[in-house]
């Protein structure tokens, strides 16, 4: 089953705090032994980016499911934590995020995405490949082996 009409990105409010930490703690969880140290995004202060507005989730049957951290940096649109319940990966929410942001950022005039992963979450690395964005560096920032990624976007 893919992301249906239902998963449809919205941008998170003070009574979704909850769900979005959650949500996060579960995708992340995982990495915590491949990393040897916590995942960057379960440090991340999402009551504060909630109320700036920079939390987008999608819901499946009331639940969240899925939240992304999005803002707009200098000249393009920073696409922060990804983060989809590992019961709903693979099932077409982090395209629906995806497309969603691609839209935002050409409300906003911006022509390029970038976000970045830590070196060992491999799997997400072919991930952004395989949706279309190309590695443009790899540098170890505050403990963390990142790799960053670009996605230049027509007009």
């Amino acid at each position: 089953m893919g992301a249906s009409k239902q998963h449809v990105p919205e941008v998170a409010t003070r009574k979704d705090l909850n769900g979005v930490v959650q949500c996060v703690h579960k995708a992340c969880s995982p990495y915590i032994d491949a990393l040897g140290i916590t995942p960057a995004p379960l440090s991340d202060d999402y009551e504060e980016l909630i109320r700036k507005g920079f939390v987008s989730i999608i819901r499946d049957k009331g639940k969240i499911v899925g939240c992304w951290v999005m803002f707009v940096e200098q000249d393009y649109l920073i696409l922060g934590n990804v983060a989809v319940d590992p019961v709903f990966q693979g099932k077409g929410i982090g395209q629906r995020f995806l497309e969603a942001a691609k839209e935002h950022a050409r409300s906003l005039g911006v022509d390029k995405m970038c976000l970045y992963t830590n070196a060992a979450m491999t799997q997400n690395i072919d991930i952004y490949k395989h949706l279309g964005f190309k590695e443009i560096d790899r540098r170890k920032e505050q403990g963390y082996y990142r790799v960053y990624f670009e996605m230049k976007l027509g007009k």
